[in-house]
């Protein structure tokens, strides 16, 4: 691929290595996969006759476009593979991936492959616990199967299942918050109640008691008047009411 090409369409020109005899290299990860390259690359060739830049072909295979999207994005060209990726990001995010779809994917050990992997992974599972997939025996048949899938699908589902133990203590400790709140208020209500009769008998105890006492005095001031004799209680009355004992 000439130089000028390459460098007019990478995002990331420093991907170019330079030798000592001034050539222009470029070297590619050991996930690359050769078929893929050689088609990404004479597309790209070809990019130096056609009149406008033309995005890289839609293959029925869909084990090499998710190779083209990652070589693309390795030699930092993804916009000539972007539409390819999108539209199959747009598939399997709106409709249920089938086996071969993983199967495909599952080949492609990639960054990008490995990403979509795991999106589609925790997808399937996320609709397989909620009830959602419309399959779910022949998903677990597959499951069988496909042992990277299965890791994701248990680790989707212990993480549901400890959410949900954690969620179910979540609860258990707001029904014993709810229960401690509404015994709190009883006892409070009960105190309340318990404080307020205290309180009224109080009152009718020292109303009753002024009452004698005016009763003792009423007495005492009208036996003064009459010059009868004071009882004990009236006597001490008087006492204090006068500052002066008096005989019994």
């Amino acid at each position: 691929m000439p130089f000028a090409l390459f460098n007019a369409a990478t995002s990331n020109k420093e991907l170019v290595v330079t030798r000592d005899n001034g050539s222009h290299e470029v070297q590619l990860p050991k996930h690359a996969k050769s078929d893929a390259v050689k088609f990404f690359l004479t597309h790209m060739n070809n990019l130096a006759s056609e009149k406008y830049v033309r995005e890289v072909p839609f293959t029925k295979n869909m084990e090499l476009n998710l190779h083209l999207c990652s070589v693309a994005d390795d030699l930092g060209m993804r916009q000539y593979t972007q539409y390819i990726f999108n539209g199959y990001y747009y598939r399997l995010q709106t409709t249920v991936p089938t086996p071969d779809d993983v199967k495909a994917i599952g080949k492609v050990n990639t960054p990008l492959g490995d990403k979509l992997f795991n999106t589609v992974g925790y997808r399937l599972a996320k609709l397989a616990w909620d009830g959602e997939h419309p399959n779910v025996t022949a998903f677990n048949t597959y499951l069988v199967t496909d042992t990277r899938l299965a890791a994701i699908v248990k680790d989707l589902y212990a993480k549901r299942e400890a959410a949900a133990r954690y969620q179910a203590r979540l609860e258990e400790h707001r029904c014993q918050e709810k229960e401690a709140d509404r015994l709190e208020k009883e006892h409070e209500k009960r105190d309340a109640a318990v404080t307020k009769e205290h309180l009224a008998k109080d009152k009718k105890k020292w109303t009753d008691l002024k009452h004698k006492d005016a009763e003792v005095r009423a007495r005492v001031i009208e036996k003064k008047r009459s010059g009868e004799k004071l009882t004990r209680q009236e006597a001490a009355m008087h006492y204090l009411m006068f500052c002066k004992r008096v005989p019994v």
